[in-house]
């Protein structure tokens, strides 16, 4: 493979942890070279909860890569999510070093910078993306790139996510003791949208929503610029939980039922069809209609998309995205799914389910919605894709800033 760059990512989720390698060929082209799903343990709604366990996790999802591969991991790009971490939009301006010479990079640095730097922050919250979605030049709004133009006022607009600095912390720790460096770390939500989302949709306005086991998370890409990002604590888990409470079986069994038997909505599902199961409360088997059984599984989805309704609702985000929505996440594989989101955004007919495609190598075994976040933080590191921000951790104006974070980290988890 000579001298090819391999990039690797980890997935680091609630139900599950996955490794992936790649890298771009002759062709310029994405190859999947590597690539491990493991069941993720010590994890809860993004944030850990048992150290032991989820480096146990990360270590068994690595090796499995590296034996897929044949090529060593000794960094990551990382994919975190959880209700610790929120966005916001913000903008912030300078005067032109020289009006009459227009802006310069300099300039275009400094305005970040200052920006960054009276950012309303709570107390231990890192930041986790800066993402400069246009500038304004004066008068002239909607500036991708303002090098070179003249005037007197350069004006960012930039959309941050933050981060809880302990949980991230406890995520970085968990990587380090697997014995692995993280490079970068994504918000899952947009590097799902680097592996879904067509540069048409990305153009035209579009809600992701990357439903996982643990949470449900948002992004809301328009014009190519990220609008907004969030964060529902809630998943395909809740919907096994649900299973599990009713029928009172085991939450092994309840995941096979939602697996195996169910789909997103009752209707179609021939009320005489049956399934079986074991009721661990009185221990025997039992049968309950496969429609009963679905209904479980809609009740619960309609109340994660009121939520996320509800959250999109807040942050005033305009309903009628040309693009519509885009489910991801491994919940998105429940049949009818788009039926359900589609009724409960008031979206009916603009609701599709996505999975990557634009790969190469071991395609097959990433073709899934489930496996969306893991290709993208590989397809967002090659292609230094802008969604996930990679050029802007590389630059002088926020190398300060991660470095001290880095010394925080150091303080509080060494």
């Amino acid at each position: 493979m000579g001298k090819k760059r391999i990039v690797t990512g980890l997935d680091i989720g609630t139900t599950k942890i996955c490794a992936i390698q790649g890298y771009i060929d002759d062709k310029d082209q994405i190859n999947i070279i590597g690539f491990a799903p493991r069941p993720s343990y010590g994890l809860r709604c993004g944030k850990v909860v048992d150290i032991e366990q989820t480096v146990a996790s990360i270590q068994s999802a690595v090796q499995a890569c590296e034996e897929n591969s044949g090529y060593r991991i000794r960094e990551v790009f990382v994919g975190i999510a959880g209700n610790h971490v929120r966005s916001l939009n913000v903008s912030g301006g300078i005067e032109i070093a020289n009006p009459q010479r227009g802006v310069t990079e300099e300039d275009r640095r400094k305005v970040i910078q200052r920006t960054i730097e009276k950012l309303p922050r709570q107390e231990g919250e890192t930041i986790l993306h800066c993402i400069p979605n246009s500038y304004s030049v004066d008068d002239a709004h909607g500036v991708q790139n303002p090098i070179g133009m003249t005037g007197n006022q350069l004006t960012v607009h930039m959309h941050i996510v933050l981060a809880d600095t302990f949980s991230m912390g406890n995520i970085t720790r968990c990587i380090q003791r697997a014995g692995i460096t993280p490079r970068e770390t994504v918000l899952e939500s947009l590097a799902s949208a680097v592996a879904t989302l067509t540069p048409e949709a990305r153009k035209a306005g579009v809600i992701l929503l990357d439903i996982g086991g643990g949470t449900t998370d948002i992004a809301v890409i328009d014009n190519d610029s990220v609008i907004f990002t969030g964060v529902v604590p809630c998943g395909g888990d809740n919907v096994t939980r649900d299973i599990y409470k009713v029928l009172h079986c085991s939450p092994e069994e309840a995941e096979n039922l939602k697996i195996r038997s169910a789909q997103a909505t009752s209707r179609g599902v021939d009320p005489t069809e049956v399934v079986e199961y074991t009721d661990v409360l009185a221990d025997k088997t039992r049968t309950v209609s496969r429609a009963f059984l679905c209904e479980i599984v809609e009740a619960q989805l309609e109340l994660i998309f009121t939520k996320v309704r509800d959250l999109l609702t807040a942050a005033r985000i305009d309903q009628r995205l040309k693009a519509g929505v885009v489910l991801t996440g491994g919940t998105a594989l429940l049949k009818g799914i788009e039926d359900v989101a589609g009724r409960v955004l008031d979206k009916s007919d603009e609701v599709v389910v996505r999975y990557p495609d634009c790969i190469h190598g071991l395609k097959n075994a990433v073709k899934s919605p489930a496996y969306s976040t893991c290709v993208g933080l590989v397809m967002g590191a090659l292609r230094n894709d802008p969604l996930v921000a990679y050029p802007i951790h590389h630059e002088n104006v926020v190398s300060r800033f991660i470095e001290r974070m880095r010394r925080i980290f150091d303080t509080y988890f060494y």
